[in-house]
């Protein structure tokens, strides 16, 4: 994908994305770069890396929006800069964008105004690494290395119409059809998991040997790199290109003729702002007496599905071998051990690949003789609803992937419904 930004009527007036970045440390260097091993799959497909509140303050926190343009560029205000070519002179930043994901209506240059039914930058990016299982931290990574979003201080339309890089190719036009945020963002994530779903059909596979162009310029050559796990692929499939020893050496500036920078920018970006980009299975959690247990959540991002289980090793094993995310306490429920504590039943569809929990033995009795489902026994246990202190684990379902979900969180209940077209079908059980 092109990683230009600033495009103003085919004009380029700015540099490529990611040349000139402030604030990075200095303890980072290109040596660390892994060609084969970018970034781990559990880390790129983690759906649940943010919640809409981080991803806001994050953003919130990478840009002061010059929202009137009264900076100075090439002798003029960025106002009069912007003037002079046609685009809005008062700014929307990305902290600031809203845009209603049905009609596309948004608020670029008006960023005080809110179109109706429309969702922040932050919703969007949440919604859209939930419904694709992309981490959003790395669809904010990647709406900075193709288009410097997150830090641009006077974003121009172009850069949100193509703020993926998504249909933009380095050698045709960008394609109209996938223009605007929140289709970019979409596609973009749709993209990245078809990479990894439907491997065969793409150039660059994981668990074999690749020959890499350094850049656009074929004379260049190739290289060959072993890519490690379908993430890394993925990435060499949106931005085909290995940054060679002039771009790592100057991590935070050029290289030279046949360098190449988007996958660097993006290991850099994520590196800087986020962290390591190798998953390590979660660390044991601080220890409970023998009342209460642990329920862990983990995430299958190929089949959008979760699993709840008390069994650590399990969680470890679906994570090391069944390409699992995620790993950490979702609750704490109470030991079956105590008195009047309420079995849970975990049932399995091998034709969906999906659980299902109950405290229902009707219900469990049900979805093995009718659903398809095959019982598998005692999950855990959890609270009677006559406990004074005890608190509702809610369920809910999505009919349009055939998929429930559990929380006991107030909030992501709310967001799941309101945005990502879950009905609340009432509680499931309660925990202590």
């Amino acid at each position: 994908m092109k990683n230009f930004i600033k495009y103003t009527s085919g004009v380029l007036f700015f540099l490529i994305v990611g040349i000139f970045f402030s604030g990075h440390s200095s303890a980072l260097g290109g040596s660390e770069f892994n060609a084969g091993r970018i970034i781990d799959d559990a880390v790129f497909f983690n759906s649940n890396s943010m919640s809409v509140g981080e991803i806001q303050n994050f953003l919130n926190g990478k840009v002061a929006c010059d929202t009137n343009g009264t900076k100075m560029t090439g002798g003029v205000t960025r106002a009069q800069y912007a003037a002079s070519r046609g685009v809005p002179t008062t700014f929307t930043c990305l902290p600031q964008y809203r845009e209603n994901i049905s009609n596309h209506q948004n608020n670029i240059g008006n960023p005080s105004y809110s179109p109706p039914g429309s969702m922040t930058a932050a919703e969007i990016i949440y919604k859209v690494s939930a419904d694709h299982g992309v981490s959003s931290k790395a669809l904010i990574v990647l709406l900075q290395k193709e288009q410097a979003l997150v830090t641009d201080e006077w974003p121009v339309p172009r850069q949100y119409q193509i703020a993926t890089g998504y249909g933009c190719p380095d050698t045709a036009p960008c394609n109209e059809q996938y223009y605007g945020f929140m289709n970019q963002v979409t596609k973009a994530a749709y993209q990245f998991k078809r990479y990894v779903n439907n491997s065969s059909g793409y150039r660059y596979k994981a668990g074999q040997v690749n020959s890499i162009l350094w850049s656009p310029n074929t004379s260049c050559g190739t290289s060959n790199v072993f890519i490690e796990n379908g993430a890394t692929a993925a990435l060499y499939n949106y931005t085909p290109y290995r940054p060679n020893a002039a771009a790592l050496n100057n991590l935070y500036g050029t290289g030279d003729g046949c360098s190449a920078y988007g996958n660097r920018n993006f290991w850099r970006y994520f590196r800087d702002w986020f962290g390591s980009v190798n998953f390590n299975i979660p660390g044991p959690l601080p220890a409970l007496d023998a009342s209460r247990r642990y329920v862990y959540r983990a995430y299958n991002p190929k089949t959008n599905r979760h699993l709840w289980t008390i069994d650590e090793s399990e969680r470890n094993f679906t994570i090391t071998s069944l390409g699992f995310k995620e790993g950490e306490g979702a609750f704490i429920t109470m030991s079956c051990s105590v008195a009047g504590a309420v079995p849970v039943y975990r049932a399995y569809n091998p034709a969906r690949e999906t659980h299902f929990w109950t405290p229902d033995l009707a219900e469990y009795s049900f979805v093995a003789n009718s659903l398809g489902f095959r019982q598998e026994g005692l999950a855990y246990c959890s609270a009677p609803s006559s406990l004074s202190d005890a608190r509702p684990v809610w369920r809910l379902y999505d009919r349009r992937a055939e998929r429930h979900f559990w929380t006991s969180d107030v909030s992501e209940r709310n967001f799941v419904v309101q945005t990502l077209g879950f009905t609340l079908e009432g509680v499931a059980y309660y925990i202590p």
